[in-house]
């Protein structure tokens, strides 16, 4: 997440290259592929035409600063960057994150990244990870979101 976060507009062959050292086999390849068509879906990533025939990345969620505790939603609207391709480039809103969002994304993350089961020491771990315990929540209550992560990832994985 970082790496796309760091880097403008990004390629498949970018990341496998930087991150894997072009070692990913074809079925890995298309697992990225989806990967990246997931976080099409969710906003995360929005497709900037083609360059050397692949699609083209940028990620669209601001790096967060120390502001995010701020209730209100902030939003901006982003000038349409150069077109690739003769097509005109989306317009980005983003907006800043809450930190019930930013939690929410690290619990769907650890899901995708256990892939939807997971053990008592992988709980302790995420439980006891800085970035977690920061929000003050209980473990009861991130069990609870945790749960309904895990819900929504296997809905979603037996495509209902």
């Amino acid at each position: 997440m970082r790496y796309l976060e760091n880097h403008g507009e990004v390629t498949a062959n970018d990341v496998n290259h930087d991150l894997f050292k072009g070692e990913l086999d074809k079925n890995e390849k298309g697992s990225m592929y989806r990967l990246f068509q997931a976080m099409v879906r969710e906003n995360y990533l929005v497709e900037c035409g083609k360059k050397d025939g692949l699609k083209v990345y940028r990620c669209t969620k601001n790096k967060l600063s120390d502001e995010t505790e701020e209730k209100e939603v902030e939003t901006s609207v982003k000038e349409p960057e150069v077109p690739v391709d003769n097509q005109p480039a989306p317009i980005v809103i983003e907006r800043r994150l809450s930190p019930e969002e930013i939690l929410l994304g690290k619990l769907r993350e650890f899901v995708h990244m256990k892939s939807g089961q997971w053990n008592h020491e992988d709980w302790m771990w995420l439980l006891n990870r800085p970035d977690i315990r920061e929000f003050g929540m209980s473990e009861g209550d991130i069990g609870r979101l945790l749960e309904e992560e895990k819900a929504r990832y296997w809905l979603q994985r037996n495509n209902y």
